[in-house]
């Protein structure tokens, strides 16, 4: 494989929908996806906070955190669809994402 730099991409995916539903089955399709449209991902793990829902309300979650490779402005906004996919399926408000512009990753 050649070497190739790409930005590393951070983003937070609920585990329950805002009723309290599992999410497991749209996160596994996610991963998929994932795969196959970047060649991988990793999980960073579970993490705890809390969200300023559009009423006002606080809402408390649990997370996973992903980071995915993207190349160039064309593979973050194919990240970004396949997000903004996910968000819809899930009836979310808003996805973390984190865009790590100066930090280089290179898969060799």
């Amino acid at each position: 494989m050649a070497e190739e730099s790409r930005t590393p991409v951070a983003f937070l995916v609920p585990v329950q929908d805002n009723d309290g539903a599992s999410l497991e089955h749209e996160i596994r399709e996610l991963e998929q996806e994932l795969f196959a449209e970047f060649g991988g991902f990793s999980q960073e793990g579970r993490v705890r906070g809390a969200w300023q829902m559009a009423s006002g309300e606080r809402v408390d979650d649990v997370s996973i955190r992903y980071v995915v490779a993207v190349e160039g402005p064309e593979g973050l906004q194919r990240l970004l669809s396949v997000l903004d996919a996910f968000k819809s399926r899930t009836r979310q408000e808003a996805l973390y994402v984190e865009i790590r512009r100066n930090v280089e990753v290179r898969i060799i």
